[in-house]
C-alpha cells in the first residue's frame, strides 16, 4: 500500500487555469503505474478544463467544488 498527502506534492499549473496533484501514475515516487493516472485537480474560479484525451494511457480525477 502507498500513503500519498496531498500537501506533499508540487501541483502541475498549467495555461487554463488547473492546478493538477497527480497522486498515482509514472514514476517511483508515484507508483511507477504506467498506463493509469489518478490525480485531484483543482480548477480556478473563472477558468474551465479544456477537453483532452490521452491516447495511451487514462486518468481518474477528482474535482470537488468549494
Amino acid at each position: 500500500m502507498k500513503i500519498v498527502r496531498k500537501d506533499n506534492i508540487q501541483p502541475i499549473n498549467n495555461a487554463d487555469g488547473e492546478l493538477f496533484y497527480e497522486m498515482l501514475g509514472r514514476g517511483e515516487k508515484l507508483g511507477n503505474a504506467m498506463k493509469h493516472s489518478v490525480g485531484h485537480v483543482v480548477v480556478i474560479k473563472g477558468h474551465s478544463t479544456n477537453k483532452h484525451y490521452h491516447p495511451i494511457a487514462e486518468e481518474t480525477i477528482i474535482s470537488l467544488e468549494e
